[in-house]
């Protein structure tokens, strides 16, 4: 008979990361925000989901609402955002929205199990600031369709960072992956061929010479190019 972990689904026992800071972020550009604000739920708070809703804020009006979050626990957790009152919510979900303006979440997010889908993230146990997404979208609003495939679970950390930073992703299929990283006029500050590569890969990319400030990872396969955003301390 098979042994496994409590609580875990593998035989060896797989210690929880650190608690650390989780910025989540989401634009509300192709979205009317709600009077009644804009939240995040998640398995993660206390009591869980709408329960322990935590409100998120547009301090400079740019429609990008942002809530930090402490995270402790294993190191997947399930969550998704909220446009208004959290007990008679427009939650996001795998469907369209009514004015046919979304496409839902079902191609990144997680079956819930009652007929919608929840986002998910894999956390490091260091501080991390997640892509930005649109409210009920895969990706940024701005972000074209083929710009979202490039690799998938893109996990960049630790963002902010000051020296090294680690991009971890699965390419799937062999492809030839080249990371640029580019200031905000638009210029290649950083860029790191890694050749035809295929599977899990982990990359650390030195930043130690950039001036500290918001710059663009990108991620190209030479059709593509899918991008997160990073601060450099």
């Amino acid at each position: 008979m098979e042994h496994y972990c409590y609580g875990q689904c593998t035989m060896a026992c797989v210690s929880d990361p650190n608690p650390a800071d989780i910025t989540f972020r989401v634009n509300m550009e192709n979205t009317v925000a709600s009077a009644n604000g804009v939240w995040l739920i998640g398995n993660f708070t206390n009591p869980q989901w709408q329960g322990g809703a935590i409100a998120m804020t547009d301090s400079d009006g740019d429609m990008v609402y942002e809530a930090t979050v402490t995270v402790s626990g294993p190191a997947e957790f399930f969550y998704k955002f909220i446009n208004g009152n959290v007990n008679t919510p427009d939650w996001e979900d795998g469907l369209p929205a009514t004015d046919g303006s979304s496409s839902g979440i079902a191609d990144c997010g997680v079956a819930n199990g009652i007929g919608g889908y929840n986002r998910s993230f894999t956390r490091s146990g260091e501080a991390e600031v997640l892509t930005l997404v649109c409210f009920n979208e895969c990706a940024d609003c701005e972000v074209s369709v083929g710009e979202v495939n490039v690799v998938n679970n893109l996990n960049v950390y630790p963002n902010p960072v000051d020296n090294a930073l680690n991009v971890n992703f699965n390419t799937g299929l062999a492809q030839h992956i080249v990371i640029n990283i580019v200031n905000n006029l638009g210029q290649v500050v950083v860029t790191k061929d890694l050749g035809t590569v295929a599977g899990q890969r982990m990359v650390s990319v030195d930043v130690d010479n950039l001036a500290a400030g918001i710059y663009t990872l990108q991620i190209s396969n030479g059709v593509a190019v899918q991008a997160a955003h990073i601060a450099v301390k």
